[in-house]
């Protein structure tokens, strides 16, 4: 009695998964996915860095903890967009590279700043 399971006639199967290579889709979905993703991580760590270290200068540097939030969306909407324009891997790419030199670049200018 080995019958073939029949699915009923009101199941869809689920569409297959995109490739890396196929372009983004909806990229505004995309970006605010990724947007909320990236600040529900960084708002919490902000906020307990803060409640440690808010003794430091807060006051004075109030400009930098309201520009990384606006810059991590930045690149969220940027990668999203052009993941649509060229493709999800080619944008993933060029992201890594960018965000990697900017990393260096970022490390080079602040131990030329402190003089080490």
């Amino acid at each position: 009695m080995n019958r073939p399971k029949q699915t009923p006639p009101d199941y869809a199967p689920a569409p297959p998964r995109s490739s890396p290579d196929e372009d983004a889709g909806e990229p505004w979905r995309l970006a605010v996915r990724n947007s909320g993703r990236v600040l529900l991580l960084f708002v919490p760590l902000a906020a307990i860095k803060a409640l440690r270290h808010g003794h430091l200068a807060l006051a004075e540097s109030w400009w930098v903890v309201t520009l990384i939030p606006l810059g991590l969306v930045a690149a969220c909407f940027a990668h999203a967009y052009l993941a649509a324009a060229i493709g999800r891997r080619r944008a993933g790419l060029i992201f890594t590279v960018a965000l990697g030199a900017l990393l260096v670049g970022g490390l080079y200018a602040l131990t030329r700043y402190l003089g080490r």
